[in-house]
C-alpha cells in the first residue's frame, strides 16, 4: 500500500499538495558521452560544445550509433533555448549535471511574433543544422507563433531521453496585448503571468 505521504513532498504557496519528482534512471546513464556541453568547451573537433544547439546538431551530422543512443553530457550553468531536435537526430540522450545545477531557458510568449521570435533567437539557431533552421523557419514565418512553439526543448523524435536538467520557459509578459486586463507593468515593464 502506498500512502499519500509517500506519493506527495511538500506543499506549494497556495496550500496545494506537490508531487513528488520522478527521476527514471536514463538507459544511457552509465554511458560515456560522445558529446560534451560545457560554457568553455570549444573544441568542436573533440565534441565539446558551449552551445547545446550547436552539440545537438554535431550529433545529427555523426548520426546513429550500432550500439545505443548519443550521449550529450550538459555541464553546470544556464544555457539557453530555445534547442530543436529535429526528427532526423540519432537517439539521445541529455545528460544534465543536476536538476539543481544546469538550467536551459528561454523567454517565449505565445503572442509573439514570428518576427520577433526571429530576432530573439537568431544567434541561438545562427549555426544550426539544416533541418534546425528549416523548423527555425516555420515558426517564425508565423503571424504568432502560438502555444505550441513556445517550446524550451522541441523534441521531435520518440526516442530521446532527458535527465538531470531543468528546462524552463522564463517568459514574464511584457505585451500589453497579452497582459491581464487592468495590470500594470512592473519597473522592467512586465506584466504579472
Amino acid at each position: 500500500d502506498i500512502s499519500p505521504e509517500d506519493v506527495f513532498e511538500g506543499l506549494d504557496a497556495a496550500g496545494n499538495r506537490l508531487a513528488k519528482p520522478w527521476g527514471p534512471k536514463p538507459q544511457g546513464s552509465d554511458a560515456p558521452p560522445d558529446i560534451t556541453v560545457r560554457f568553455q568547451s570549444k573544441d568542436t573537433a573533440k565534441g565539446e560544445f558551449s552551445n547545446l544547439q550547436q552539440a545537438v546538431d554535431y550529433a545529427v551530422a555523426l548520426g546513429a550509433k550500432p550500439n545505443g543512443p548519443r550521449v550529450i553530457d550538459i555541464g553546470s550553468g544556464f544555457f539557453e533555448g530555445p534547442v530543436i531536435i529535429p526528427p532526423n537526430a540519432p537517439p539521445l540522450v541529455l545528460r544534465g549535471a543536476g536538476a539543481d545545477t544546469s538550467v536551459i531557458a528561454a523567454p517565449i510568449d505565445a503572442q509573439m511574433t514570428g518576427l520577433e521570435y526571429a530576432t530573439r533567437f537568431k544567434a541561438t539557431i545562427a549555426r544550426a543544422g539544416a533541418s534546425t533552421k528549416a523548423m527555425f523557419a516555420q515558426i517564425t514565418a508565423r503571424s504568432h507563433i502560438g502555444t505550441h512553439n513556445t517550446a524550451v526543448l522541441r523534441v521531435m523524435r520518440n526516442d530521446v531521453e532527458i535527465s538531470g536538467l531543468i528546462i524552463r520557459n522564463d517568459y514574464a509578459c511584457d505585451s500589453v496585448s497579452a497582459a491581464p486586463r487592468g495590470d500594470e507593468p512592473d519597473a522592467t515593464g512586465r506584466f504579472a503571468r
